[in-house]
């Protein structure tokens, strides 16, 4: 059976190697230049400069919606705690509308923030709690 191979490989010209070379060369090449004929082409909108409070920042945006957005904010905690979380609402022009802090206390037990998502219309809190006597993690969602 290894001669066959063996064989075969030599029975390849120089041309038929650039060739096929050639073929899976384009063929890697093709989801690359399709792709981009799918691509649209991005808009900015600009607001008024917006002024945050200190020692925070505006980490990511959670959802986009036909009239504006959702994002979270994180601020530094001046205690132990960690950060304290926000949802907050912006209009299509980027003003702020709303801002809501997320409880991250539960049964007196502070939490430790880990995400917002949105999922089907609804926004999920996830956090993780430490249990120092089990001695286990906990992954829970609001």
């Amino acid at each position: 059976m290894s001669n066959f191979k063996f064989l075969f490989f030599t029975a390849i010209k120089p041309a038929m190697i650039k060739l096929i070379g050639s073929a899976y060369f384009l063929f890697l090449l093709t989801p690359f230049l399709l792709g981009q004929s799918l691509s649209q082409t991005a808009k900015v909108s600009w607001g008024a400069e917006l002024r945050e409070p200190s020692n925070s920042t505006l980490t990511k945006v959670i959802a986009k919606t036909s009239d504006g957005l959702y994002a979270l904010r994180l601020k530094q905690s001046t205690t132990l705690e960690g950060f304290k979380a926000y949802v907050e609402r912006f209009d299509e022009k980027m003003n702020l509308e709303r801002s809501e802090e997320l409880e991250l206390k539960y049964n007196g037990k502070v939490r430790k923030f880990e995400d917002v998502i949105r999922l089907g219309g609804q926004f999920y809190l996830l956090t993780s709690f430490h249990n120092q006597v089990q001695k286990k993690n906990y992954l829970l969602s609001k």
